[in-house]
C-alpha cells in the first residue's frame, strides 16, 4: 500500500482517507465531491467500491464481500472446495 500511495502522489493523484463522500455532482469542468470535510473539485474521478457503496449509490447492484486472507501451513485432509491462492497470493 505504501508503494501504491507513493506512486499515486508522484503522478498527482490525491488520496483522502476517512473522508466520506455524501454526493457527487457532475459540472462543466469536472466533478464536485460533497463531503463533511468540505467540497472538492476534480477534473477526473474514479469511484471504487467498498462496503459503503450503497450509501452513495443505493440503486447499484453491488454486494460487498469480505476480503480476508488466511495463511497457514498445509492442513492435512482439509475438506474445503473453492478457489484458493497459494505461493504469495498467485493461483
Amino acid at each position: 500500500m505504501y508503494a501504491l500511495i507513493q506512486y499515486a502522489q508522484q503522478v498527482g493523484i490525491g488520496i483522502f482517507n476517512n473522508c466520506n463522500v455524501d454526493q457527487i455532482k457532475e459540472e462543466s469542468k469536472g466533478f464536485r465531491l460533497i463531503t463533511q470535510n468540505g467540497n472538492f473539485l476534480c477534473k477526473r474521478l474514479m469511484v471504487t467500491t467498498n462496503a459503503f457503496i450503497k450509501d452513495l449509490y443505493p440503486d447499484v447492484d453491488i454486494n460487498p464481500g469480505r476480503g480476508q486472507v488466511l495463511i497457514t501451513k498445509p492442513i492435512k485432509n482439509l475438506k474445503i472446495k473453492g478457489t484458493f491462492h497459494y505461493d504469495k497470493g498467485y493461483a
